[in-house]
């Protein structure tokens, strides 16, 4: 199935606020994620009234789908990169995806979705 890429997704970004299907998600950092925790969570999510998203449990994120957590130090070359390619096998979100990265860890996430 052919899909659509958010691109490269590095803080709290909505990529759809329509019914969409997530087909994968790709995790990537090279940084020292050990003391500053690096969070990615996927929510099937929708805009509040004013336009902002608020915390998870809300009306606007009922429902999680997927959570990555990078906790070590990836920068040396030693280590290399953390990467994680999960194939979401087209896991329907009614209410459009949001992107949440928690942390002061970097990375990037891109999701694919159609």
């Amino acid at each position: 199935m052919a899909g659509v890429s958010s691109g490269r997704i590095e803080a709290n970004t909505a990529v759809s606020v329509e019914r969409a299907k997530v087909l994968s998600v790709h995790v990537h950092s090279n940084a020292n994620c050990s003391s500053n925790n690096f969070q990615v969570k996927i929510w099937d999510s929708r805009p509040e009234t004013n336009g902002e998203y608020a915390a998870g449990g809300t009306q606007s994120k009922t429902k999680e789908i997927l959570r990555v957590t990078c906790n070590r130090d990836y920068s040396s070359n030693a280590i290399g990169a953390f990467h994680l390619e999960q194939d979401l096998h087209g896991v329907m979100c009614n209410k459009g995806i949001y992107v949440e990265i928690v942390g002061s860890g970097t990375g990037q996430v891109f999701v694919n979705y159609a």
